[in-house]
């Protein structure tokens, strides 16, 4: 096929198992062979950086739970599951990072569409979209076809400190221009909510057509 995924993965241990990965993927169980530099699959790469609202050298925190690790500090409050989870620091790292503006660049040229882009940042999702909006203004619209983003629902704490709810998310989007399969749940106890945005041309929320971009 012609899709091509660009994904960024800033914690070192787990960039090294996507490369892994990567090999067998090639060479199956053949030893000392060696496959295109950051080359996960044939049709993607892996970039050791994260994605953050402004770029450059950042500390990020890195937790026991490796999936809670984040550019922001945990909610010491937060008392769902994954934030019990998230209460448990390993680290810190000093790691590089560029803005969403740059990873889509990297992408290819601005008048490649991006069909799909998936953000799961912990925590700083919306974040990284303000500050592409801020600039680039129109960009994200102009570009890309369809996204997902995961946010936190209202009626639970942040699980991170100065994370947005999933209303924020979903007026903020949906004022760029974007629609929604999904309204942000009310119901107590449900706290987490992947929330996926499509231009109103895709007629619906389209997943896996043409070269997407992942942000972590």
């Amino acid at each position: 096929g012609r899709a091509f995924l660009v994904s960024f993965e800033p914690l070192l241990d787990k960039y090294a198992v996507l490369l892994a990965r990567g090999t067998r993927r090639y060479h199956g169980s053949a030893h000392d062979l060696a496959v295109p530099l950051a080359h996960h699959h044939r049709h993607g790469v892996v970039l050791p950086l994260a994605v953050s609202p402004r770029g450059g050298p950042f500390n990020i925190t890195v937790h026991k739970r490796a999936g809670c690790s984040s550019l922001l500090a945990a909610n010491s409050t937060s008392t769902a599951t994954w934030g019990r989870l998230c209460q448990h620091v390993l680290e810190s790292r000093r790691v590089e990072s560029v803005t969403l503006l740059q990873a889509m660049r990297l992408a290819g040229p601005a008048t490649l569409p991006i069909r799909f882009l998936k953000i799961d940042a912990q925590g700083v999702d919306l974040k990284l979209v303000k500050a592409l909006e801020a600039e680039a203004p129109g960009t994200l619209y102009r570009r890309v076809n369809s996204m997902q983003i995961e946010t936190r629902t209202s009626q639970c704490t942040p699980l991170y400190e100065g994370q947005e709810t999933c209303d924020e998310a979903r007026d903020f989007m949906v004022n760029l221009g974007y629609r929604s399969n999904h309204d942000c749940p009310k119901n107590r106890g449900w706290c987490e909510r992947t929330m996926q945005f499509y231009r109103p041309s895709e007629r619906s929320f389209v997943k896996a057509r043409g070269p997407p971009v992942v942000a972590r």
